[in-house]
Parts: C-alpha cells; structure tokens; sequence
C-alpha cells in the first residue's frame, strides 16, 4: 500500500527549484512556522508576508505573518511571488488548520484573489495533490481534470511535473500527467495520491 512518505521533499523540492533570488515580496500562503518556505525565501533576499489561521512564532526583520482567513483579509499590497506549497487544497474544509466554517469553492476563490494581488509578471509555484477528482473532507481535495481547470483558471501554466508511485513501491517518481491524473487516490487515514508541481503566470489581460 502507497503512502504520503517522501511528499514533503518533492514539494519543497520543486519550491526551490523554482523560487529565484530577488529583492520584492513573496505571499507565502497558509504555511505556519516549522515549514522551510518563509527562511528559504529570505535567504533569497525575498521579503516575506505570510497568512495562515493559526499564528507564527517565526520572527525575521523581512518576515510579517498575518494570521486569519486569505479570502477575507484586504492585504494593501501586490506581490513578485507566491508561495502556495501543499495548501489550496485545505482551503473551506472545516475541522482541520484552524477552518471552522466550510467553504466548498473556497480554493477557488483564492486563486481567482491571488491572480489579483499578483504583479504583472509575478509567479506562483504551486504544489497540490493530483488524482481522480476526490475530497476527503475535512483533510484534503485532490485534483482531477475537472476541478483542476477551474482551480487554475486565471493563470497559465509555465511550467509542470509530475510525480507517482508504482509497482509497489513506496517512493515517488517522475510520471507523466495521464498517469498522475489518472492516478486512484486513497482516502486517510492511510493517504496515498500523485503529486503536481507547477509554475503558473497571470495572462497580461488578467
């Protein structure tokens, strides 16, 4: 049986990979401290505007964490990068990180958000997980062709991989996106489903 063993390293593997040096602002998106995304950005030069539900003991003099809910905080500000590492598929899922109110389109609403406080030219590195369209609420969605679309629907795709688990072993590989997508997921407690990466860009008329 597949498990989740080894996602982190692939998601912020594929973080790293991405993230370039600069001197702007990154949203660092629903990831609390204990999570390599805030110090790797600033040690990139970046600084750091973060927002999770639950607060951040994580102090730098380029780090502001904001705690609350991202569909409804005013921000006052744009951003050169996001940050949205293994997150939007929590989003309006109550009873777990802090969500007490469920919000069924609420990953949708932020990424139609997001595309807005997004400089012209501004990325987003996205890690989410990939798989027959499923939601094992209150833990996580996975993204299938169908709901996959409409998540991405204000940006384009810059950049995409994929990565599976076969022929019994646990360990995730580079697969294609027929199998990734194709991939049946497991539901908790013993969670098991393929893993996207991606950089994705607002379109100039976006």
């Amino acid at each position: 049986m597949y498990t989740l063993n080894d996602d982190r390293t692939i998601e912020y593997g594929w973080m790293r990979e991405n993230l370039g040096h600069g001197d702007g602002w990154v949203l660092d998106l629903g990831t609390p401290a204990g999570y390599p995304t805030q110090e790797d950005a600033i040690s990139k030069g970046w600084n750091v505007l973060s927002i999770d539900l639950r607060g951040d003991p994580f102090e730098h003099p380029n780090h502001i964490h904001v705690v609350g809910d991202f569909n409804q905080i005013e921000l006052g500000r744009k951003f050169d990068y996001v940050l949205n590492v293994s997150s939007i598929e929590h989003f309006g899922l109550a009873g777990r990180y802090g969500v007490t109110v469920a919000d069924p389109d609420a990953d949708i609403h932020a990424m139609e958000k997001l595309a807005k406080v997004m400089k012209p030219g501004a990325q987003m590195v996205l890690t989410i997980p990939v798989g027959v369209d499923r939601i094992f609420s209150p833990w996580h969605r996975v993204y299938g062709d169908l709901r996959f679309h409409q998540l991405i629907r204000p940006f384009t795709v810059l950049k995409a991989r994929f990565w599976v688990k076969r022929g019994g072993i646990d360990k995730y590989v580079e697969g294609s996106r027929d199998e990734a997508f194709g991939t049946m997921p497991q539901a908790p407690p013993d969670h098991y489903y393929a893993l996207g990466g991606f950089v994705l860009g607002v379109p100039p008329n976006g």
